[in-house]
């Protein structure tokens, strides 16, 4: 089939990956639709040239019968339930989304792209960077003395908190790659960043400017993975093209220790690149759940991926767009 007659739908496509897929899709050819849930939402979508669904992620029933009724060759899912949340209730009801869109598409012969994410690898190091680095292949969930080991001294309310949501998570990714009839892959992404969007960075930048410098916990060498939207989006596009049944896919460019994320931070708002060391609770106390989601690593192996599609990274400068680039023109404007 030729790719310009081949229909997909994405389901998140008003949002921040969901709508740099769309574009770059319907550039390529593809008829292009989106779920929405109020007519606003429709009109956006259709002011981009896409194809508008009348949806929602929250309500399955109404989900899989928008599915159904698109009868899409391909379904994109970048949304989350809970806005990029990452808590427990945000997770499951993803999960419940999941489980619904594979009971439509089961043995169809369709494919299914889940978004997941690194948080899935989410370990505790008491701020220390963690020596484990998870591919593709990594059984999940991790034992809680991985994710939260002794001498980490995790407070039993995050592990508790952490694991809740994670399970849900893995749950999700579980229904995707247990399901038959259709062509299912899992998409982990580091944490994205580009053109000033996305949940964590921003976050970090709101609570660096509520406490009047960038934070982060311990000794600030927590690491994360870093993904340009651009290179994930060519991911995407990648996936579609050449991507295997139960195939789980990592986009990852770069590691950036919270203190280095820190650093370009504080300098971008004007703090002289202060920055302050924080316990786990105080993270908390600042941002959250998601305080407590910045001080654990997020460590994924990308070699298979690489392997497996030809995607190679373009984008490796993260601290430069932060400090000079796209979140500091945000903050100029």
């Amino acid at each position: 089939m030729m790719k310009e007659k081949m229909k997909v739908l994405i389901i998140g496509a008003s949002g921040y990956i969901g709508g740099a897929l769309a574009r770059a899709l319907l550039a390529d050819g593809y008829h292009v639709s989106g779920l929405a849930r109020s007519a606003q939402a429709m009109a956006a979508l259709r002011q981009h040239g896409l194809h508008a669904l009348s949806g929602n992620l929250l309500q399955t029933a109404g989900l899989a019968q928008a599915v159904l009724q698109a009868d899409p060759d391909i379904v994109v899912c970048t949304a989350s339930a809970g806005g990029g949340a990452g808590d427990c209730s945000a997770f499951s009801a993803d999960r419940d989304a999941v489980v619904a869109l594979v009971r439509a598409l089961e043995g169809r012969g369709k494919t299914l792209i889940f978004t997941s994410g690194s948080a899935v690898f989410g370990v505790f190091a008491d701020g220390e960077k963690s020596p484990q680095c998870f591919g593709e292949d990594t059984l999940l969930p991790l034992a809680s003395e991985v994710f939260a080991p002794a001498q980490a001294r995790v407070p039993v309310q995050f592990v508790e908190e952490l694991s809740a949501a994670i399970s849900a998570r893995v749950q999700a990714e579980q229904a995707v790659l247990t399901s038959s009839g259709l062509r299912a892959m899992v998409i982990r992404p580091g944490n994205v960043h580009g053109y000033g969007g996305s949940v964590d960075i921003p976050k970090h930048i709101e609570m660096a400017r509520v406490h009047g410098v960038a934070p982060y916990m311990g000794s600030g060498a927590t690491t994360h993975g870093f993904v340009h939207l651009d290179d994930l989006v060519r991911l995407y596009q990648l996936a579609i093209t050449r991507g295997e049944h139960r195939g789980v896919y990592h986009p990852v460019a770069e590691e950036l220790s919270q203190r280095e994320l820190a650093g370009a931070i504080s300098r971008m708002i004007g703090a002289q690149g202060r920055t302050e060391s924080l316990s786990l609770e105080q993270m908390y106390r600042l941002g959250g759940t998601r305080g407590v989601r910045l001080s654990v690593n997020k460590r994924l192996d990308a070699q298979k991926t690489r392997m497996q599609l030809g995607w190679t990274a373009e984008y490796r400068d993260t601290l430069h767009d932060v400090e000079f680039g796209s979140y500091a023109r945000n903050a100029a404007e």
